[in-house]
């Protein structure tokens, strides 16, 4: 009967690690996307609506809404702050990888990857968004890039792995604590 409680005691602290696990992972998202969203994402119109409304905005040839003339955009775009997402979604990569991420309600791996792959096809755009030509230096956030296909390469093979089943149990399936039906003895 001891190694029973044991046992049980042992999945509880492996529901609650999980349990702690998927919490961070939500967090960590869901701050990372949003974060993507209003800061890579948001400036894009807000440039685009003040450079009609001042009469300052690029022509085609010049890049179009997120190209680069004198006055235009009205603020600075700090597009190195791409990484921070790209970061996160490597962290999220290597960090989900025990996970099965199969819960109804939490982050699951296919909209994780979505998501970074989402991510992967906006950052060359957001990093060269802006950027002036004529300064003769680099967008220094298209190495943002890199880091995002990284995190959805990992993703992809670990879903790989997953269906495969090539990965341990505990990393597919989830951890119940219901204990089994109780072995009755008989009085035979």
């Amino acid at each position: 009967m001891a190694g029973r409680v044991e046992l049980v005691e042992t999945k509880k602290v492996r529901v609650a690690r999980r349990t702690r696990a998927e919490r961070v992972t939500r967090i960590v998202f869901t701050a990372s996307t949003i974060f993507f969203v209003v800061v890579g994402l948001g400036p894009i119109p807000v440039a685009g609506i003040l450079g009609l409304v001042s009469g300052v905005y690029p022509t085609q040839e010049q890049g179009g809404i997120i190209g680069h003339v004198p006055g235009y955009p009205a603020f600075p775009y700090f597009a190195w702050l791409i990484f921070l997402p790209a970061a996160a979604a490597l962290f999220l990569s290597v960090y989900t990888i025990p996970l099965p991420l199969k819960r109804v309600f939490a982050i699951r791996r296919s909209l994780l990857t979505l998501v970074v792959l989402f991510e992967l096809g906006w950052s060359p755009v957001l990093a060269a968004a802006f950027f002036d030509k004529s300064a003769d230096t680099y967008p220094v956030a298209v190495w943002a890039v890199p880091v995002f296909a990284v995190a959805f390469l990992l993703l992809l093979l670990r879903a790989l792995l997953g269906a495969l089943r090539v990965l341990p149990e505990a990393w597919r399936t989830e951890i119940t604590t219901t204990p089994r039906a109780k072995v009755v003895e008989s009085d035979v």
